[in-house]
Formats: structure tokens, C-alpha cells, sequence
């Protein structure tokens, strides 16, 4: 309790640095003490990540922030929901290289990744996905068809099972803005993808 308290003094004043020492021994030993370690955990290196331009360091956090998503589903479970935002991070900071360019395979290795940790969440939550998976998942799905890992079948497999996500959503709240916009997103993601021809279909 006394290390919990001192990490949450550092973590609610946004020290992440001092509140990282004591979050560590938390994570270690007691991992199952409070779904809080892992709340700050991921805060706390997704701001380290964002805030460095060592491409070495970014890497070496975003590991760390994976293994946190893990911990936290292996103590926590909510797997369905971990997974897709696990997805989500793994993608925006893979991707993102300020001005140093990945090559295809370096970008189908990350998208290959990305999507299996989005596909996996769709496939335990379902009509209970968050819309930036929804999105995300075509979007993956587009850039791994481009550069020739999937063919047009799997685009419009994963266009067909995100449209029926939304339209449950949509069907259920039909002035949602939310999904409305997340509805348009995907169609604009497949019919720009190149697999959206009438033999596909």
C-alpha cells in the first residue's frame, strides 16, 4: 500500500518519471494488486514513447507497453477489449517513423502483427467492438492487400464483418455520429482499397 500510494502521488501529478520506480515494483510483485498498475503502466509509456525521437527507445518502450497489455489481460482478463486497443498502439507507433521510411516487408511485418491482434479482438467481442478497431481493421486489412499478403477475398471478408458490427450499432442508435463516421470511414477504406471490383464482390 505504501509503495501503491507513493506511485499514485507521482502518477497524479504526471511525474512519470519519478512514478516509475515504484510502479515497476508494483508490476512485479504484486501484479494482481489493482487493475490501476496497468491503467498507469500503459499511460506512462505511451507518453514516454511519444515523447522521445531515439527510434532504439521508442522500440524498447513499445515493447514494454506490449508486455503490460499482456499482463494486464493475463491478470485482468477483458481480453476482447486489450487486444484491440493493444492492436491500436501497436500500429500508431509502429508506423510511426518521422521521416524514417519503412520498406514493404518492415511494413508487412508490422501490419501482419497489428491485424492479428485487431482480428482477435473482433473475434471476442463482436458486435461489442470499439469503432477505432472496427476502422483499424480495414484499414490493416487494405494496407496487407496492397502490398500482395492478402488477397481481394479477405478485404471484402473484413469489409463484410466490420459493416455488420456497425450496422448492429447504427440499427440500435441510427443518429450516432460515432458510427456513423466510422461507417463512412470503411466504406471509403474498401472501395479506395482496389479489391472492390465486381468479381470480388
Amino acid at each position: 500500500m505504501s509503495t501503491y500510494t507513493l506511485e499514485k502521488q507521482f502518477y497524479d501529478q504526471k511525474d512519470y518519471k519519478s512514478s516509475l520506480g515504484p510502479w515497476r515494483i508494483l508490476y512485479k510483485t504484486y501484479p494482481k494488486s489493482s487493475v490501476n498498475i496497468y491503467i498507469h503502466g500503459l499511460n506512462i509509456y505511451q507518453t514516454l514513447i511519444e515523447g522521445t525521437a531515439d527510434r532504439k527507445m521508442k522500440d524498447l518502450y513499445i515493447d514494454t507497453l506490449m508486455q503490460v497489455y499482456d499482463h494486464r489481460i493475463k491478470y485482468f482478463d477483458q481480453k476482447g477489449m486489450n487486444l484491440g486497443r493493444q492492436g491500436a498502439d501497436y500500429l500508431k507507433y509502429k508506423l510511426d517513423r518521422e521521416g524514417d521510411q519503412l520498406n514493404d516487408d518492415q511494413r508487412k511485418n508490422i501490419l501482419k502483427k497489428g491485424y492479428a491482434y485487431l482480428q482477435e479482438s473482433v473475434k471476442i467481442q463482436g458486435l461489442e467492438t470499439e469503432a477505432p478497431v472496427l476502422i483499424l481493421l480495414m484499414n490493416s486489412t487494405r494496407g496487407l492487400y496492397g502490398l500482395g499478403e492478402f488477397g481481394k477475398d479477405k478485404v471484402v471478408e473484413s469489409y463484410d464483418i466490420v459493416s455488420k458490427i456497425v450496422s448492429n450499432y447504427l440499427a440500435k442508435e441510427p443518429a450516432s455520429e460515432k458510427f456513423i463516421s466510422t461507417r463512412n470511414e470503411i466504406d471509403r477504406i474498401f472501395q479506395s482499397s482496389g479489391a472492390a471490383d465486381c468479381e470480388a464482390l
